[in-house]
Protein backbone atom coordinates (compact mmCIF):
# COMPACT_ATOMS: atom_id res chain seq x y z
CA UNK A 1 0.00 0.00 0.00
CA UNK A 2 1.54 3.35 -0.99
CA UNK A 3 2.24 5.84 1.71
CA UNK A 4 -0.08 8.48 0.22
CA UNK A 5 -3.01 6.07 0.24
CA UNK A 6 -2.47 5.16 3.87
CA UNK A 7 -2.16 8.85 4.76
CA UNK A 8 -5.44 9.58 2.97
CA UNK A 9 -7.08 6.66 4.78
CA UNK A 10 -5.81 7.97 8.13
CA UNK A 11 -7.08 11.44 7.27
CA UNK A 12 -10.52 10.06 6.35
CA UNK A 13 -10.65 8.06 9.57
CA UNK A 14 -9.63 11.15 11.55
CA UNK A 15 -12.34 13.26 9.90
CA UNK A 16 -14.94 10.56 10.56
CA UNK A 17 -13.84 10.39 14.20
CA UNK A 18 -14.21 14.17 14.46
CA UNK A 19 -17.68 13.96 12.91
CA UNK A 20 -18.79 11.52 15.63
CA UNK A 21 -17.74 13.92 18.40
CA UNK A 22 -20.19 16.38 19.97
CA UNK A 23 -20.42 19.72 18.19
CA UNK A 24 -18.80 21.68 21.02
CA UNK A 25 -15.72 19.42 20.96
CA UNK A 26 -15.35 20.00 17.23
CA UNK A 27 -15.84 23.75 17.74
CA UNK A 28 -13.18 23.89 20.48
CA UNK A 29 -10.77 21.82 18.38
CA UNK A 30 -11.33 24.03 15.33
CA UNK A 31 -10.89 27.25 17.29
CA UNK A 32 -7.68 25.94 18.86
CA UNK A 33 -6.37 24.99 15.42
CA UNK A 34 -7.22 28.44 14.04
CA UNK A 35 -5.58 30.17 17.02
CA UNK A 36 -2.47 28.01 16.56
CA UNK A 37 -2.26 28.90 12.86
CA UNK A 38 -2.70 32.62 13.61
CA UNK A 39 -0.05 32.45 16.34
CA UNK A 40 2.35 30.65 14.02
CA UNK A 41 1.80 33.29 11.34
CA UNK A 42 2.45 36.14 13.79
CA UNK A 43 5.53 34.34 15.11
CA UNK A 44 6.99 33.95 11.62
CA UNK A 45 6.13 37.56 10.77
CA UNK A 46 7.88 38.77 13.93
CA UNK A 47 11.00 36.76 13.09
CA UNK A 48 10.96 38.09 9.52
CA UNK A 49 10.61 41.71 10.71
CA UNK A 50 13.39 41.20 13.26
CA UNK A 51 15.74 39.71 10.69
CA UNK A 52 15.06 42.31 8.02
CA UNK A 53 14.85 45.51 10.03
CA UNK A 54 16.06 45.22 13.61
CA UNK A 55 19.20 43.15 13.16
CA UNK A 56 20.80 45.54 10.64
CA UNK A 57 23.59 47.74 11.99
CA UNK A 58 22.67 51.40 11.77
Amino acid sequence: MPRETSFAAKLCKFVLTLAKLPIWVAAVFTSLLICWLIGLTFYRAAIWIYNHYLSQPW
